[in-house]
């Protein structure tokens, strides 16, 4: 990323289709030199509002959009700018670009559960029957009401109906925890380091649901690392730029005056370098227990009053 602290801007209000146009242009312009992809820029609505609005989160601009300052309603403008998208890159854009994935284990798979990126307004409820789905959310991935098991990618009615109800519960509760931690999240200060994170977790996700076990470890480690090493910039801590900087445990432990991370938490995580180079054996186990060490290392740090108040910190600095 070239300068991910810029913000953007353009003169509103978008009052016609040429306008349009040129806003569109502009802003898929600066959202490739800041180094997103397609995929990625096809969500990054938010971002720009959030920019044009003058508001430091997402879940902030329902209250100050004004339809006469910018010249179309919220939900027209969403509708265009996605469908602008679809036209101009085609298949380089995801439809599942407004959530994450992360693995689940159900039975004796892992699978592929699909959560919103924003958590505002979500619900989340338990119905066997696959083909409720629920009341889906708006483009941004705002909203909505979810059955749990119509998240979960090509979950069969055979392994639904074989699973007890606790199971059952243990899935939403899950859902609602960590759609709840990847929503704080999206909210990150917009650094090289967690914006790489996270493209690392979404790498971690898609090795370990294709059986590349190693990669995927290798990425849970990254996420993390960086993520760790992201709160220590904001906490303005340094650490190690050798090879020392890539041990979990010892970032965590420079980390430990701001948040504790379970020493347990990041072994699971720490990657030895012959794992990497299929040296040692890695399991599916394992490299699901990494890639969950990312998502609970997600909920500490939304959970942690230090954590959140050195997000808010690096906001009001760049407001």
């Amino acid at each position: 990323m070239s300068n991910v602290s810029e913000k953007f801007s353009f003169p509103l209000p978008i009052k016609d289709g040429e306008v349009f146009e040129h806003f569109m242009q502009r802003a898929d312009e600066f959202l490739v030199e800041q180094g997103y992809r397609p995929a990625v820029r096809a969500g990054m609505l938010p971002k720009l509002l959030r920019d044009l609005l003058g508001v430091r989160r997402s879940s902030d601009i329902e209250s100050r959009y004004d339809e006469s300052l910018v010249g179309l309603k919220r939900e027209d403008l969403t509708d265009a700018y996605a469908a602008w998208y679809v036209q101009i890159y085609g298949a380089q854009i995801r439809p599942s670009r407004c959530f994450v994935s992360v693995p689940v284990r159900l039975g004796h798979s892992v699978w592929r559960m699909r959560l919103p990126r924003y958590f505002a307004d979500c619900a989340y409820f338990v119905d066997r029957d696959l083909s409720n789905k629920g009341i889906p959310c708006d483009e941004q991935g705002i909203g909505g009401r979810y059955n749990v098991l119509a998240l979960v990618e090509d979950l069969t009615p055979g392994l639904v109906a074989r699973l007890r109800d606790e199971q059952l519960y243990a899935l939403q509760e899950l859902a609602v925890d960590v759609a709840s931690s990847l929503s704080n999240w999206e909210d990150y200060p917009e650094t090289k380091l967690f914006d790489i994170a996270k493209s690392d977790y979404a790498c971690s996700t898609d090795n370990l649901l294709n059986a590349r076990l190693e990669q995927s470890m290798w990425a849970s480690q990254q996420a993390l690392e960086k993520t760790i090493k992201g709160f220590l910039d904001l906490a303005r801590i340094e650490y190690p730029k050798n090879k020392d900087g890539h041990d979990l445990e010892l970032l965590g432990e420079l980390l430990r005056t701001v948040v504790s991370l379970p020493e347990p938490l990041l072994k699971k995580a720490n990657l030895h370098p012959k794992v990497r180079y299929g040296l040692v054996p890695c399991t599916q186990q394992s490299a699901l227990d990494a890639n969950w060490a990312v998502l609970i290392s997600l909920e500490i740090f939304a959970k942690s009053y230090e954590a959140q108040s050195l997000i808010a910190r690096w906001w009001a600095e760049e407001a």
